[in-house]
């Protein structure tokens, strides 16, 4: 049966749609099918309008048994993200999703019944710090997990609004730094250029770049061979720059090891340290049962009154869509 996905609208998000199965509604957005998505709004410029480009990441739905567990042969969808329902109880709130967190990830937190937006919190930084995702503001330390488990993570017993009040409704994506899946990690810009390595382990399909003080600079796999980059969090359309993924005289495309950085300081400010979420793009990697399926896409698609197909290989649980062609 196709199963709907809620959206970012819900949390107060217009520019960076988020859709995910959350819970089993109904959407006039998208269909899933059993390989990809069917964008079925028409006409709104946030996933659909006429002649208009858009860039998408999609993760795929849980998946056969597999390897699981620590190196990506084998590894299920299931074992390295989530989407989680949950209620704050303003006390210990333990969440366990099955995703181990020992080893690195991410927390993103979302409020769907308030404005309060989408927080990241990261094993890197501690679960006492966060960001937010609508802002160019300082980093914050009201983030509310007490420990990254085994299993999932632990919220502390502040009530806070952004992930534990006691009888509120949260969602939280839990992303397990995997290679060919995600990595997050920190640099310190140097003001000139420089390669950044980002131990993925294959040609990221999106990087987004986080400073404390900056909007959310990013690089997607759409850009490739072009000078462009964008805000992630922002409406304004791509524009070009040597100096951000580049190497301030040309453009420098990510590779399997590494991607660029040129001047620019919201991806290279001297002495500042930069926050950096990678996610990956499989072409018949490593996971599930038979050791050579696909869990994340990203790629690109134009909308149109006939309904985009979206062939991913798989059924996705979240995708996230963009319009790099309209600001608005």
């Amino acid at each position: 049966s196709e199963r709907g996905m809620t959206s970012a609208d819900a949390t107060n998000d217009p520019y960076f749609e988020v859709k995910a199965i959350a819970q089993n509604t109904g959407s006039d957005i998208v269909k899933l099918t059993s390989s990809g998505v069917q964008i079925t709004g028409n006409g709104h410029p946030n996933w659909n309008q006429n002649n208009v480009n858009y860039i998408y990441m999609a993760i795929r739905e849980t998946m056969p048994t597999g390897g699981g567990g620590g190196s990506s042969t084998g590894a299920d969808i299931e074992d390295i993200f989530s989407i989680d329902q949950y209620h704050g109880n303003a006390s210990t709130n333990v969440i366990t999703n099955g995703v181990d967190l020992t080893s690195g990830g991410m927390v993103l937190h979302a409020r769907p019944t308030a404005s309060n937006g989408f927080y990241f919190t990261d094993t890197v930084r501690g679960g006492s710090k966060e960001y937010l995702w609508g802002s160019s503001g300082a980093e914050l330390t009201t983030g509310r997990i007490d420990s990254f488990n085994n299993n999932g993570y632990t919220l502390n017993g502040t009530s806070g609004g952004n992930a534990n009040v006691s009888g509120t409704e949260y969602v939280s994506y839990t992303f397990k730094n995997q290679d060919h899946f995600f990595k997050c990690f920190q640099y310190t810009g140097n003001g000139s250029t420089q390669q950044i390595a980002h131990g993925l382990g294959s040609t990221p399909g999106l990087i987004a770049v986080k400073t404390s003080g900056n909007h959310w600079a990013f690089w997607h796999k759409g850009f490739a061979g072009t000078t462009n980059w964008g805000y992630l969090n922002l409406s304004n359309i791509p524009a070009g720059s040597n100096t951000v993924f580049g190497n301030n005289s040309s453009h420098v495309d990510p590779t399997s090891t590494h991607f660029t950085v040129g001047s620019d300081g919201k991806v290279n400010a001297n002495g500042t340290t930069h926050t950096c979420y990678v996610f990956g793009d499989n072409n018949n990697a490593a996971f599930g049962e038979t050791s050579d399926q696909d869990v994340i896409k990203c790629g690109t698609f134009v909308g149109s009154s006939n309904y985009p197909l979206i062939d991913l290989g798989f059924e996705p649980q979240f995708f996230l869509v963009k319009n790099i062609t309209q600001a608005g």
